[in-house]
């Protein structure tokens, strides 16, 4: 259950980087539309899918197979590389 909860982290993660740094008004405005849009989408993705998982899961049901296979070595990479400090 916990790789269902990754895209959610990563979402938390990034939007105080948004708004910390934004030097415009429309930063925060940014991160409650790219939040809004996560609110929406991903529970309706997480009802579509026979076996909800990590960001492999999501981006195999749509592109296919090869491209989420690079993403998620993608996402293996940045995760070790960005531990490794």
């Amino acid at each position: 259950m916990l790789a269902f909860d990754a895209p959610l982290a990563t979402l938390v993660g990034f939007i105080p980087v948004v708004i910390g740094f934004g030097n415009e008004p429309g930063a925060p405005a940014a991160a409650g539309v790219i939040l809004g849009l996560f609110a929406v989408g991903f529970p309706a993705m997480g009802r579509r899918l026979p076996d909800p998982g990590a960001f492999y899961a999501y981006i195999t049901a749509g592109p296919g197979r090869p491209i989420g296979l690079g993403a998620s070595f993608l996402a293996l990479f940045c995760a070790t590389s960005s531990s490794s400090g």
